[in-house]
Parts: C-alpha cells; structure tokens; sequence
C-alpha cells in the first residue's frame, strides 16, 4: 500500500472465562476520532446480512476510516456526537446503546456492543479491520490550492462590485 495513503490494522480481541461457570459477559468498543480536526466527521455503521452490525465508516473531507469485517457482528451499535456515549459508558447505570446508524457533521463518535455468555473455561473472539486512507499530500495541496483560489476570486469579484 505504499504511496496509496491507506494504512491497515487488523485487530483480535480474545475475552477467556477462566471461573468454574458460565459467564454472561458485555463488551464495548468505543471510537472517537477526529479525522481533520474537530468538528466535521460524519459516521454511518452498516449491519452484515444476519442484522448483526459490521461495519462503521466515519469521514471528514477526504480522510475516511473504516472499520469493517467485524467478526461477529456487534449485537447493538450506535453513532452519536460527543459526549454522548461516552458519558453514557462512563456512568453507574447499565448501558445499552441506541441502535441509531448515523451521525454528523460534527464531533462524531461510535460505539459498537456484543453480549456474550462464555462457557466456563471457554473463550471468544473478536476481529476487525481498520482502514485509514488519507490523501497522499500533493493531492490534498491540489484540493487547498483549488479552495484558496475559490476564495481569492469571490473576494476580487465582490471587491468589483
């Protein structure tokens, strides 16, 4: 992927009962990225073809990061801006998230829940991919320059009158 601008992370997480009985067990990943600074992300999370949810595609602009392959899929989801769903995690209460698939522009965040109930000595898993793309630098320069110059003419057109 060299010279591309897409950067990959593959990620397992493995959650191991190690009392004597059955274990009902909640787990939560929580993102909260500020793609090109804060303020103008938008997130939307997709579900696979069993309604499990799978995906989580945040972008700013012309960064994007997208976790997808999410296996298996979270039993509940949600996108929110902050501080949302992190004061909803954070707080005594139990917590469920929303379900709700979008959210931005903004200080976009998301969230992803699994439940399991993990045998006695068992275990689970979980993998993912992350991908990150950012546009390689004279592409984005090419975008600045483009948006400087839009500007440059409006403020010479209005200064015309």
């Amino acid at each position: 992927m060299s010279g591309s601008g897409l950067s990959r992370i593959n990620e397992v997480v493995s959650i191991t009962n190690a009392t004597a009985s059955a274990m009902t067990f909640t787990f939560f990943q929580y993102s909260d990225f500020d793609l090109g600074g804060p303020g103008g992300d938008t997130v939307a999370i997709g579900t696979d073809t069993f309604g499990r949810f799978n995906e989580a595609l945040q972008t700013s602009g012309p960064i994007r990061l997208a976790e997808s392959q999410v296996t298996p899929g979270a039993d509940r989801a949600e996108a929110n801006l902050f501080p949302f769903t992190i004061t909803s995690l954070d707080d005594a209460t139990v917590t469920t998230l929303s379900n709700v698939l979008a959210a931005g522009p903004g200080d976009a965040t998301w969230a992803f829940q699994w439940n399991f109930t993990i045998a006695a000595g068992g275990s689970v898993g979980i993998s993912k991919i992350k991908d990150i793309q950012i546009p390689e630098p004279s592409s984005l320069a090419l975008m600045t320059l483009g948006v400087l110059a839009c500007g440059i003419y409006r403020r010479q057109k209005a200064a015309r009158g």
